[in-house]
């Protein structure tokens, strides 16, 4: 089967890929990174380490010998979506590709708006293609155990019997959820039935429980293909907020009384209810819900079993409690039916001690990357603002990332790094830990200056679009800085201008959308705006006086079409007149 996955370098999502690739699926992931730009904003990360999405990839060729398909962009860009699963024609689409933290989406209105916006509209952008180009196609969406609430009755899966004044109907169960990211989990239940309706398209809803672990066959088979570890206030889980916390022995918080039960499920019960939804699929017009879990506990149930775990390996801590940031009921009736995927064969896996210690032998083995500044809640439910202030209860607020530290570890593809600017930008990304690659053909500098710098440097032309080809294999960002610079040359010798300034630019926006580069920063020059009288911003129409300046102007364009048309990450830096060190 022809698989996409969107959402495919999250949590689940990068599993869920494996998972299908490993079983012989052609399996195409379309994320934007925007989990990942999250972590920037808020000063969080993955407590274990992860790979980009190229590197990941590549990783699992090597591992597996299969291969993953990525296209980068934003399913919220209809003409984007449209593209890619018109060019890969998919039997099934799993869609994770969503906004999934209810603490996000109860910051302030920016998040809440922003939350609604892309979950609802790239499903919609999602139904949409499937009634007018794939309509056979199965969507299997990742809903929400959260869009239920905690009624006062028995939950059943997606429907229940009403009889009201002696009448009987079937009708979607009620829902009430807990914040604005579950409501727009509800929002798209509603939308997905509705489309099933009139359009007659097939869908699965999975209203998931909290899932953990991080260990499925397929990340075994390499570190480097390792899923996320979420532990923060924002995006973590209790189970692993309790594990961090007791490997760094500190106490393990329970927001309130602790009496909250919800479903859980594993990770590799997760990739199994996916697969049994995808492998069998419902009829046309039919809108089915399966509730994805396997066992329910409450918060404080959690916390005890954590801590018991860490005495066992020698850790002691304590089980606090702290007041709760959330509206919620913390003691509740809850009983929630779960049959549907147990009579389509699933097999659970039951949250043993023996799972806990595994989480906690992660968290001691990577308790040195923990942001314990990032691990207590401050997002307030009762506030229509949350700010992350200085100090909050005693507790350190996030703070933002070093702004170079995003670089570790990224690959890096600097066209032109021989040169000027490309030599002190290469050196800043190397010591911020890149992995960096360059592209010149050594017409204004020298590959001595990149001596003893440890960069992978390709002698070649950008004018070539094998050669431009073969620089973005497994690269996440481009800075492209190669040019034919200067005005006066461009005034003699248009043609070389041309090809090598527009010709090339082309060739590197081409070849980065191909090979599934995230983002690309062009060099452009204030040349190509030309002379205004008046002061001159970002939005001024460009009037180049020459050709460099029109070839500039050019680059500006494409990569702005690239954006538009391909989803590709973009910005075009009109520099001024740049001096410093290894200028001549």
């Amino acid at each position: 089967m022809r698989i996409a996955v969107l959402g495919g370098d999250g949590y689940l999502g990068w599993p869920t890929a494996m998972h299908f690739s490993n079983r012989g699926h052609s399996v195409l992931v379309i994320d934007n990174f925007a989990r990942r730009r999250a972590d920037e904003e808020f000063g969080t990360d993955s407590l274990i380490p992860i790979r980009t999405l190229n590197e990941r990839v590549g990783a699992w060729h090597d591992a597996s010998g299969r291969r993953i398909d990525i296209a980068t962009g934003d399913i919220t860009n209809f003409d984007f979506l449209h593209r890619q699963l018109w060019q890969f024609e998919p039997d099934v689409i799993v869609h994770y590709g969503e906004q999934r933290s209810a603490p996000y989406s109860m910051v302030d209105r920016d998040h809440a708006v922003y939350t609604q916006q892309n979950n609802v509209t790239g499903t919609l952008n999602v139904l949409y293609l499937l009634a007018e180009r794939f309509p056979e196609c199965h969507l299997v969406k990742l809903g929400t155990m959260g869009e239920y609430g905690t009624p006062n009755i028995d939950i059943e899966e997606g429907f229940i019997e009403i009889e009201h004044n002696g009448r009987k109907d079937v009708l979607p169960f009620p829902k009430q959820p807990g914040s604005f990211y579950h409501l727009s989990k509800v929002h798209d239940s509603h939308n997905i039935m509705f489309a099933c309706k009139v359009w007659g398209l097939r869908a699965t809803d999975l209203n998931q429980g909290v899932v953990y672990g991080v260990d499925t066959p397929e990340t075994a088979l390499d570190e480097r293909l390792a899923t996320r570890f979420d532990y923060d206030g924002i995006w973590g889980t209790a189970l692993n907020r309790f594990c961090v916390q007791a490997a760094l022995g500190r106490p393990l918080t329970v927001y309130g009384r602790g009496g909250q039960t919800r479903g859980f499920l594993d990770i590799r019960d997760t990739l199994a209810c996916v697969e049994l939804a995808a492998m069998n699929p419902p009829e046309r017009g039919e809108f089915r819900v399966f509730n994805q879990f396997t066992e329910q506990f409450t918060v404080l149930e959690l916390a005890e079993r954590v801590r018991e775990a860490a005495l066992e390996r020698g850790i002691t801590t304590v089980v606090e409690h702290v007041d709760n940031p959330r509206v919620e009921q913390e003691e509740h009736y809850y009983n929630a039916k779960n049959t549907r995927l147990l009579d389509l064969g699933l097999q659970p896996h039951a949250l043993s001690d023996t799972l806990i210690g595994s989480l906690m032998v992660k968290a001691e083995q990577f308790a040195h990357r923990a942001r314990t500044n990032t691990i207590m809640p401050w997002v307030d439910w009762r506030a229509a603002s949350s700010q992350a202030p200085a100090e909050k209860a005693g507790v350190s607020a996030p703070v933002a990332r070093d702004h170079l530290s995003v670089w570790n570890e990224r690959r890096v593809l600097v066209t032109g790094g021989c040169g000027f600017i490309g030599v002190n930008l290469v050196s800043m990304l190397v010591e911020a830990g890149a992995d960096v690659r360059v592209l010149d053909d050594l017409s204004v500098g020298s590959r001595d200056a990149l001596l003893g710098k440890g960069v992978d440097l390709m002698e070649g032309d950008i004018r070539d679009p094998a050669t431009a080809a073969a620089a973005c294999e497994k690269i996440d960002t481009v800075f492209h800085l190669a040019a034919q610079p200067g005005v006066i040359p461009s005034i003699l010798h248009p043609e070389e201008d041309f090809h090598t300034n527009i010709g090339g630019t082309f060739n590197m926006l081409k070849a980065a959308q191909t090979k599934g580069v995230a983002s690309f920063v062009y060099a452009s020059s204030n040349a190509a705006v030309g002379e205004f009288d008046a002061t001159v911003d970002e939005t001024a129409t460009p009037r180049p006086l020459s050709p460099y300046g029109a070839s500039k102007a050019a680059g500006e364009a494409y990569c702005s079409a690239f954006a538009g048309a391909y989803g590709m990450r973009t910005v075009s830096l009109r520099f001024a007149n740049a001096y410093g060190s290894f200028s001549s």
